[in-house]
């Protein structure tokens, strides 16, 4: 990870704050922003396109902030999008679930 640069991480939910305090306990001084979607949790019986839209616009959104590095810590959204995240945003580096 480049020092100094912002980690985005995002959840559907809570469950990701388990995986934003491993990465704050290895690396302290990263700067770190997490995203937990509440306003569509759970993202489990959803349609694909539902996830994924809701994947691109977490990631507009962390990008926005200066976001170069984005975990998804979202199993089902790993599952659902992280293929296509990594086609429609090839500058951005992403670690999925």
């Amino acid at each position: 990870m480049e020092k100094n640069k912002l980690v985005g991480i995002f959840d559907s939910g809570i469950g990701g704050l388990s995986v934003l305090h491993e990465i704050h306990e290895m690396l302290p001084f990263q700067p770190l922003y997490y995203v937990a979607d509440q306003a569509h949790v759970p993202y489990g019986k959803r349609e694909l396109t539902e996830i994924r839209n809701f994947a691109f616009a977490i990631t507009e959104f962390l990008a926005s902030k200066g976001a170069h590095l984005i975990v998804v810590a979202c199993n089902t959204a790993s599952a659902a999008a992280l293929k296509a995240l990594r086609q429609k945003y090839p500058k951005l580096t992403f670690v999925g679930m």
